[in-house]
């Protein structure tokens, strides 16, 4: 019985080119980039080197398949997980990538500036931080805060969420934990202001701080690998955004009963834009008559 061909060995050059092209392909899988743009970038270096591979993604990382082979045998893979989002980064690569495409970069320029975007790190706690206070701020007045003191609550509590999320990642705490310990802090500030009577809107407070925390990147590209019939890798990234949102409510609900709180009940039909706005309107001011 003939036994199976075995994979074609590539020269010294074109297996540094391959490495390179997995490289580039592995930062922008792993760090928010549509797969389409990440899979036609790197398949364009490949042709560009006379390279005869085809690259894939999955959720534990990137294949190259040998187009040569009839069935087309897998040739390289390396680990990458798109668990996280750091735009610099993608945005670097592709600088770089769109650069050597037309000519004005070699391959070791490539290889500098790729090597150099990964050694980027996230923005600075200080930063990170500012960011979380104001898009909480900015998501509480698209639904409806006006008073101050609720507005300085919700920036405290995204403030003090974010800068907990930074202090457990550098403790090795899994992205799950960090999104827990966030909206559990954002329940707790909630249900506290409540009770003390600092505020009377308890979704605003409790909730615009966690909505930062929710996984748009994760659940946009997940829609997209599915369109695109990728459907293991759709499904790998919308289950991860589901766990993550789990975590989420069960931090925020968690917060709310230490405090001895919890969120009031929604009325059938109601949107969740005007269950943010009811909590805020629910009292009618002085002199402001009901007509009909």
């Amino acid at each position: 019985m003939a036994s199976a061909p075995s994979p074609r060995r590539l020269k010294p050059q074109q297996g540094r080119d391959l490495d390179l092209v997995l490289d580039v392909a592995r930062i922008l899988h792993a760090n928010g980039e549509r797969s389409e743009r990440t899979c036609a970038t790197a398949d364009e270096l490949a042709r560009l080197w006379g390279l005869d591979v085809r690259i894939a993604l999955s959720w534990d990382g990137v294949l190259a398949y040998d187009t040569r082979e009839p069935a087309m045998r897998q040739t390289a893979w390396m680990p990458a997980r798109p668990v996280r989002v750091n735009m610099a980064r993608v945005t670097a690569v592709m600088q770089a990538c769109e650069l050597t495409l037309a000519g004005r970069l070699g391959t070791r320029e490539l290889a500098a500036a790729v090597a150099d975007a990964d050694r980027r790190s996230a923005a600075g706690t200080g930063r990170f931080v500012v960011a979380c206070a104001s898009g909480a701020v900015a998501l509480a007045v698209i639904f409806g805060a006006h008073r101050w003191q609720a507005l300085m609550l919700i920036a405290a509590s995204a403030a003090l969420a974010g800068f907990v999320r930074r202090r457990l990642g550098r403790h090795a705490v899994g992205l799950f934990g960090q999104d827990f310990a966030a909206a559990l802090i954002a329940g707790v500030i909630g249900a506290c202001a409540v009770r003390w009577e600092v505020s009377s809107s308890l979704r605003l407070v409790a909730l615009c701080p966690c909505m930062i925390l929710v996984p748009g990147p994760h659940i946009l590209n997940g829609c997209l690998d599915l369109l695109s019939r990728r459907i293991t890798l759709g499904v790998a990234r919308l289950g991860f955004a589901l766990v993550t949102l789990g975590c989420i409510a069960a931090g925020v609900l968690a917060g709310l009963a230490a405090g001895g709180s919890s969120l009031p009940p929604v009325e059938p039909g109601m949107s969740p834009g005007s269950v943010m706005l009811a909590s805020h309107t629910s009292r009618r001011p002085p002199g402001l008559r009901r007509r009909g």
